[in-house]
């Protein structure tokens, strides 16, 4: 029963190959988009990008180490790569290339995706001076006529303008005053669109910044790379080689331009320090004779000493006064005291206890007036207590404010009085040890910047730079962008990967029944025979007469003798056909088996029991409208022998559905069915019932149980996995002899499908590889 339970088992290669052949095309679109798309939006519409390369050498030369000397451009070596990386990559360069190479106007070929640009290849120039900055950055296009006019187009503010000029006429408007005139690239057999652009200073530099790259080659041989990408090569060579050739005379120049300022600065520095230095011993000396002595510190310390002094009683004051007022502004404010507060050491002990009572009080008052109106005694008396403690704790802060305030002022007395006295001697002493101070300051400054200043002109002196150009700007054959390879490549990664990956979720997500084999693995109900997939089915009944030396005429026939070996023994049979739900050729199977046992000389008769959505009727004579049938015969208005009609196969007849009853289930339990049976059994051999599908309605399972053998349909491609559910609770429920598939609509291409020697298989657009697939 394992297999029964396991509804989705694991691999099956059968149903892969099948999934595989379905989705052929679609792969082979999903496989063509992925690279073509991989091909336009990454090599056909896309620029290449050239890039061309030089490589300079760094050897610094520092004759004034010979010395013995350690001078600031030994202490600079090891950072003298990325120094001159900075260097190359500063606006202050970029602006000195671009006035050594003319970028201020582009030239472009519009093309029908790409646009190119005609460096120092234009068919025309441009002598443009602007009116309006508005038109810097802006493209105006220029459609060459002849070798005599153009045509001048563009726009602004969403206006456009159009107007014919000949080469060499001076145009002058409100924005721009522009000639053009040829040059010798042009050719009167041109048929391009063109314009041009006037770039900013600032485009070209966050050019310069985007594509160029600086870095280090070797570090140990302080060999720097410089690159420059754009989508011209000879551009792009132009802009390295005069990066390499300025940065040689650049770097030098500013290099001693840097030192000479920097001696030049540190020369007046010391000239101005000199100065104050002079100044400041005339002071000292003055003031030795004036005061006869230089330490005045024994007759200040006892006059800083006493200062300090009050200075700290001073400032306990003026705190415990901040705190009297803190509480005295809090209480006006009606906010609620801290207890670190109401215990400050600045209070006296009657102010606190006065003050905790009003707390006290406060909160009362908040308490009753949570459940007391304001009006009321309770509150009214509470809230005048509280306005008494109030006024007597705000007195008292005051009397206490006052006694502080006067004590601070008596100190202040005290302190002017020192100061007073020793006025003159403690500033001629502050003054003197100041300016000792400040002459010891720049003393030392002067000394530093002394041996500063020795240091820059040893190196201005000793130092040489000495570059060299090992490699010289190139000029690129070939782009580095796109990567045709590599674009290539990975299309064709991509476009397997979503190929497989697409075949698999298919795969994965493919419920139906595919062929014979997927089927045997999920149930062990015996299959009595496929039914190979016919085109003739399209609204048609019985085809085993029709063709009967068709595949589909071989398959019927060995169903009716599959269906000897299981029904042995004489007598009339009687068959069911179900399904799980519509659509699975459960009608078509039964009117065509019951017309191959017809053919062989039996009497056979199908009764259709699918009284919701009948068939037979239709397959068999074409007629829908339905008076009578097997619901007027259950019902007792009809005897069967009325309903009986005729086919166009000799010995086959029916009973069609009749009209649709609202019961049908009650009407195959009445017991009118068995004598029905009883009888028919009389004159019929073979009695085919075809049942409604089971998997919707229980009346297939009632017209079963008077089955001799029930046929269950499935069909490929059509029946989903999960109905062999129903089958397996069918053959679980009933005796599983009594239970026999069919498989039908089975692909004839399928490897293992149904064959003879009468059916011909067509010939296959796909030809060899057609066939391999098939396989």
């Amino acid at each position: 029963m394992e297999n029964q339970n396991n509804i989705l088992p694991g691999f099956d290669s059968e149903k892969f190959l099948s999934v595989f052949r379905k989705n052929l095309l679609l792969l082979l679109l999903i496989f063509f988009v992925i690279n073509t798309v991989g091909y336009l939006f990454f090599i056909r519409w896309k620029k290449p990008v050239y890039e061309s390369v030089s490589e300079l050498r760094l050897d610094i030369k520092s004759e004034a180490s010979e010395l013995g000397i350690a001078t600031f451009a030994e202490n600079q070596n090891f950072n003298i790569i990325s120094g001159e990386i900075e260097l190359i990559r500063s606006k202050l360069f970029f602006n000195k290339v671009l006035d050594e190479v003319d970028l201020s106007m582009s030239y472009f070929t519009k093309g029908k995706v790409l646009d190119d640009e005609k460096y120092k290849a234009s068919p025309f120039k441009a002598d443009i001076k602007l009116k309006n900055d508005n038109f810097m950055d802006r493209n105006i296009h220029v459609d060459l006529i002849d070798s005599e006019k153009y045509r001048l187009k563009y726009a602004y503010k969403e206006e456009k303008y159009e107007t014919i000029h000949a080469y060499g006429e001076k145009i002058e408007n409100e924005h721009f005053e522009l000639i053009i005139s040829l040059t010798s690239h042009y050719t009167p057999s041109i048929d391009e669109e063109h314009y041009f652009r006037l770039n900013s200073r600032e485009a070209l530099i966050l050019n310069l910044e985007s594509n160029l790259e600086v870095v280090p080659s070797n570090l140990n041989a302080k060999i720097i790379r410089i690159s420059f990408r754009d989508h011209n090569a000879v551009k792009a060579r132009d802009l390295v080689h005069a990066i390499d050739t300025l940065y040689m005379v650049y770097s030098d120049l500013e290099k001693k331009q840097a030192n000479k300022q920097k001696i030049e600065w540190l020369a007046e520095e010391l000239d101005r320090i000199e100065e104050v230095m002079e100044e400041n011993e005339a002071y000292t000396e003055a003031f030795t004779i004036e005061n006869r002595t230089l330490n005045l510190d024994l007759d200040l310390m006892k006059t800083i000493a006493a200062i300090n002094e009050i200075d700290s009683q001073r400032f306990d004051l003026n705190r415990r006064i901040n705190q009297i007022r803190l509480v005295m502004v809090d209480l006006e404010a009606g906010k609620p005291l801290s207890i670190s507060m109401a215990r400050s050491p600045a209070l006296g002990p009657e102010i606190k206890d006065e003050l905790m009572r009003y707390e006290e009080i406060r909160s009362d008052l908040d308490r009753i007036a949570l459940t007391y109106n304001e009006i009321t005694y309770s509150y009214q008396q509470k809230e005048q207590e509280l306005q008494t403690i109030y006024a007597s704790v705000k007195e008292k802060l005051g009397f206490a404010l006052t006694n502080l305030q006067e004590q601070n002022r008596e100190l202040e007395k005290q302190k002017n009085r020192l100061e007073a006295s020793f006025k003159e001697l403690p500033a001629k002493g502050t003054e003197f040890k100041k300016a000792q101070r400040f002459y010891k300051i720049y003393e030392e400054l002067f000394t530093a910047l002394m041996q500063t200043k020795a240091q820059f002109e040893i190196t201005d002196a000793g130092t040489t730079p000495d570059f060299k150009i090992l490699a010289p700007a190139s000029l690129p054959k070939q782009p580095i962008s796109p990567n045709k390879i590599l674009v290539h490549g990975a299309s064709l990664v991509v476009s397997l990967m979503l190929c497989f990956i697409f075949l698999g979720l298919v795969y994965l997500f493919n419920n139906k029944i595919t062929h014979l084999s997927e089927l045997e693995k999920v149930t062990h109900t015996p299959i009595l025979g496929m039914i190979p997939s016919a085109n003739q089915n399209n609204g048609q009944g019985v085809i085993i007469d029709q063709q009967p030396k068709s595949a589909i005429s071989e398959a019927f026939r060995s169903l009716r003798t599959n269906l000897e070996f299981m029904l042995p023994g004489p007598g009339p049979k009687v068959l069911s056909t179900t399904s799980t739900i519509s659509g699975e050729g459960k009608s078509f199977v039964t009117i065509n088996l019951a017309a191959a046992h017809a053919m062989s000389g039996k009497r056979t008769v199908i009764l259709d029991l699918d009284m919701r959505k009948s068939k037979i009727q239709q397959l068999l004579t074409g007629d829908i409208s339905q008076h009578k049938g097997m619901s007027t015969i259950l019902s007792g208005k009809d005897n069967f022998e009325d309903c009986i009609q005729n086919t166009s196969i000799e010995g086959l007849q029916f009973i069609p559905a009749g009209p649709n009853p609202p019961n049908p289930s009650e009407l195959l339990v009445n017991g009118k069915m068995d004598d029905m049976l009883t009888k028919l059994k009389k004159d019929y051999q073979m009695i085919f019932l075809d049942t409604p599908p089971v998997g919707l309605v229980t009346d297939g399972q009632l017209a079963m149980k008077k089955a001799d053998l029930c046929l269950y349909v499935f069909k490929a491609h059509y029946s989903k996995i999960a109905f062999t559910k129903t089958l397996n609770r069918l053959a679980k429920m009933n005796d599983t002899s009594k239970l026999a598939i069919i498989f039908n609509g089975q692909d004839r291409k399928e490897r293992n499908s149904y064959g003879y020697g009468y059916y011909e298989e067509p010939k296959s657009r796909w030809g060899f590889l057609g066939r391999i697939f098939r396989r």
